[in-house]
């Protein structure tokens, strides 16, 4: 329950023309609570009326999702990322490791997508590193793993890709296989359907959106799932085993090893996958 000490309100002043105002009307809608204003009769039917047009904005306002990042890629590399959101009906904000502390401290994102890039560093989960490991990016590593376990406490929806399927299993405490080269189709178009996975779990975001048990992907990494994180399970496999996606039982999470942000133009169960992403976003 949240409770307005008396004050004297000017219709004219509009609901963001005093800060307390402000924080008082987000901290509301934030925790959906009982409100009591002591007021003057007048006051208090002006503050209900803003505060039902506040709660009414922060319903219908877009849905921001974070895309992490690192400056050792392109810009542009992590626009297919922000079409394929864009296209499900959310915003998206590419965050790097220098904005970290703001977005921790000003938390006001409703999803995290962790996309592809450099492999994860194996100390992360208490491995040497393969003679065939490739680039890590420690910068992003110390980002991604802050922004999981900000985004877990929040309780907001989750999706790893290629890379950030990885990540999300080293974070839950699993670990890697740093080098399977029959899955390296770098040398094909990003969109090239390169092999079938199969999905096992016929209760998975992945079959809700796929409709089917087996489906085709394309393959740009050259490292999968080993040991299983903590609450995670594998909802489809490769055809030699490897876990091609896998979802938290309890929490928002799931995350795909291959890129179906590059196969959103082609492919109408990618397009559902990241609509039942938004889904989780819009709801959660």
């Amino acid at each position: 329950m949240l409770e307005f000490v008396p004050f004297t309100f000017k219709p004219h002043d509009g609901p963001m023309a005093n800060p307390s105002w402000v924080q008082f009307f987000h901290a509301a809608a934030a925790t959906n609570a009982q409100i009591i204003i002591k007021a003057r009769p007048i006051d208090s039917f002006f503050a209900l009326v803003i505060i039902w047009l506040n709660f009414t904005w922060s319903k219908t306002m877009p849905k921001t999702v974070i895309i992490t990042a690192t400056k050792k890629r392109k810009p542009e590399y992590y626009d297919t990322y922000a079409n394929a959101l864009r296209e499900a009906g959310l915003e998206s904000k590419v965050v790097y490791i220098e904005e970290l502390n703001a977005v921790k401290s000003n938390w006001r994102y409703d999803g995290v997508l962790l996309p592809g890039g450099p492999d994860v560093d194996p100390k992360l989960y208490n491995r040497p590193p393969s003679e065939h490991l490739g680039s890590v990016d420690t910068e992003l590593d110390t980002l991604e793993l802050e922004i999981i376990n900000v985004a877990r406490t929040k309780g907001v929806p989750i999706f790893g890709i290629c890379r950030g399927h990885q990540m999300i299993n080293v974070a839950l405490g699993g670990s890697l296989i740093q080098h399977v080269p029959e899955h390296d189709f770098h040398h094909k178009p990003r969109n090239f359907l390169a092999h079938p996975i199969f999905i096992r779990d016929l209760d998975s975001l992945l079959y809700e959106a796929a409709k089917r048990q087996e489906v085709l992907v394309n393959s740009l990494h050259h490292q999968v799932v080993d040991k299983v994180g903590g609450g995670m399970k594998i909802v489809a496999l490769g055809a030699d085993g490897s876990p091609e996606a896998t979802e938290h039982e309890s929490e928002p999470i799931f995350s795909v090893q291959f890129h179906p942000e590059e196969l959103v133009g082609t492919r109408a169960w990618i397009r559902r996958l990241f609509k039942l992403f938004a889904d989780r976003v819009k709801t959660s």
